[in-house]
């Protein structure tokens, strides 16, 4: 209730109207070859294309995300009931809920609430597949995961992340060579589906001047997520870019620094204290945490 009362509040902001102008072409050809000028896959826009057949309210074009998010913060519930148990999984759906950093991202008509719906139930059925040494939910896990990269590019550290923490596990629980084989499976199609939309959009994004897309995202609003050597050493990007993070998502200074004291904790617990799953450390859960941190600023000094 309180994402949608927030949502009915809103007006459409610059970005948002220019999906919403993409998504309004006649074709679902004409909007795919629209969302090429935008700096993201196409997947939000393509769906975006139907919604003015059930309604064409503002407040009607902000639904989608606002479920999607919903229902990522649903399988990010049932994800840490399976790792960690209720009472810690009820904490989790209530920052997935109320973070100021996840409100905003879940009522705009933009990328956000389906990206966050396709990690979250990408990290729901893959753990479920895991613990049950399942090719079929690993494969809906795979499933989810590829809503995501469709979604938003930043999915990529993510990716990566779970093809590293699904690796470790497989490893650990000796596998059988059929599942095996699906985690090999699902992991070429998603370097496939990268294939693709990099022939097909980054690599034109890559190729324009710097003053057009490329040079407008490195040198303006995403300045601060590049790392520039005349502003300081790396080691002070790094913090500041993890301290910006938290920030972000937690609603200001001192709560970013609040919940980047708790989030590191929480690693330290995962290295020292056993989980409700078996009675077991789970290590391989604190590499699946920062791991997409770390991709993270590896990429921005690529």
């Amino acid at each position: 209730m309180p994402r949608l009362y927030w949502a009915a509040g809103c007006y459409l902001n610059p970005d948002e109207a220019i999906h919403l102008g993409i998504a309004a072409e006649s074709s679902l050809k004409g909007v795919y070859l629209d969302s090429q000028t935008l700096a993201h896959p196409p997947l939000f826009t393509l769906l975006l294309h139907f919604v003015p057949s059930f309604g064409s309210s503002e407040l009607f074009f902000r639904l989608p995300g606002l479920f999607m998010a919903t229902l990522g913060a649903w399988f990010g519930y049932k994800w840490a009931v399976r790792v960690a148990g209720a009472g810690i999984a009820l904490g989790m759906l209530s920052l997935m809920t109320f973070l100021p950093g996840l409100m905003l991202p879940s009522v705009e008509v933009r990328q956000y609430g389906l990206l966050l719906m396709g990690i979250l139930g990408a990290l729901c059925f893959l753990e479920r597949g895991l613990d049950e040494a399942s090719g079929k939910w690993l494969l809906v896990g795979y499933l989810w995961l590829y809503t995501a990269i469709l979604a938003h590019y930043s999915a990529l550290w993510v990716t990566a992340a779970i093809g590293c923490y699904s690796l470790l596990r497989l490893y650990h629980m000796k596998a059988r060579l059929g599942i095996w084989l699906s985690w090999i499976c699902c992991n070429a199609w998603a370097v496939l589906i990268y294939l693709f939309i990099y022939i097909t959009q980054i690599s034109k994004m890559m190729r324009v001047k710097a003053g057009d897309l490329r040079g407008h995202a490195h040198y303006s609003y995403l300045k601060k997520g590049y790392y520039f050597e005349e502003d300081g050493s790396l080691f002070d990007f790094i913090t500041s870019a993890l301290h910006n993070v938290f920030r972000y998502l937690a609603g200001g200074h001192v709560a970013g620094n609040v919940a980047l004291f708790l989030f590191f904790t929480g690693l330290a617990a995962l290295l020292v204290v056993a989980s409700r799953r078996g009675g077991l450390k789970r290590r391989d859960l604190a590499l699946l945490l920062i791991l997409p941190l770390v991709f993270g600023f590896g990429g921005t000094l690529l």
